[in-house]
């Protein structure tokens, strides 16, 4: 199945020639021609959701928005009907009350943070398996104790189902990072990240002083044996991208 990691970049009129109303056009066209099955996007609101859900009728998208009466930015996952099974899904706060909406640590930015969890079955399979999608804080601290929060909770997911996993998103972390190295080196369960020859993935519609890396794709170990190369989505049409990050995609088999 082809899975992409999408930071969709939010509706900024400043963002000038890139602002979504110039951007979603290209990107209903691009998703169009690429036929994913499933996409993880950071920066969805209820009104950008309202957009995609009227024209890709074939898909649903679940996830919540991260402020406290679940409006705001969300970390959605849109899924293929014809190809996947919804099992359930929900959506927890990074911090240390993580089922209290709105909820954040204290070293962390203005906005609070989430990780949404899908429970997803392919039509023609009875093995379930999650897709974990975050967009983790832009302050160092918040973002390593973001992350503690999500490796605990695919370890537990994985010692009490033993499921296959996806987990991806925009970590706002460099490679070099704390953050980033809880995740290449955690041992139970193994994370196998499926972006490293990705030189960056945040351009900042193609500003030298944003370019950074801070967007990956990790599954479990087993379904790395299966993953392709990934696809950097560039696509730029007169200046005009098709976020400020580059959408990602793979392909993968859950076995």
């Amino acid at each position: 199945m082809k899975f992409v990691t999408f930071n969709i970049r939010g509706a900024w009129f400043a963002d000038g020639q890139n602002a979504l109303i110039h951007r979603i056009g290209m990107i209903f066209k691009k998703l169009d021609d690429e036929n994913p099955d499933i996409v993880c996007f950071q920066e969805m609101t209820d009104d950008i959701r309202d957009f995609f859900t009227a024209h890709f009728h074939g898909y649903t998208i679940i996830g919540v928005g991260r402020e406290k009466d679940y409006s705001g930015e969300m970390t959605s996952v849109m899924i293929k009907n014809s190809a996947l099974d919804v099992l359930g899904f929900e959506t927890f706060w990074l911090s240390d009350t993580p089922y209290v909406s709105g909820s954040r640590f204290p070293c962390q930015s203005e906005y609070p943070r989430v990780c949404t969890v899908a429970t997803l079955k392919e039509k023609d399979s009875s093995v379930p398996f999650f897709v974990y999608n975050v967009h983790l804080d832009i302050e160092e601290e918040a973002a390593l104790s973001g992350v503690k929060k999500v490796i605990l909770r695919i370890a537990e997911d994985r010692e009490k189902y033993g499921f296959p996993f996806v987990l991806a998103g925009d970590f706002n972390s460099d490679p070099l990072s704390e953050t980033m190295r809880m995740c290449f080196e955690n041992v139970s369960p193994v994370f196998v990240e499926h972006t490293e020859d990705i030189s960056f993935t945040r351009h900042g519609f193609m500003n030298r002083g944003e370019i950074k890396k801070i967007d990956y794709i990790f599954t479990d170990d087993k379904t790395a044996g299966t993953v392709s190369e990934p696809n950097v989505w560039d696509d730029n049409r007169d200046g005009v991208w098709l976020s400020d990050h580059f959408p990602i995609s793979v392909t993968f088999d859950i076995l």
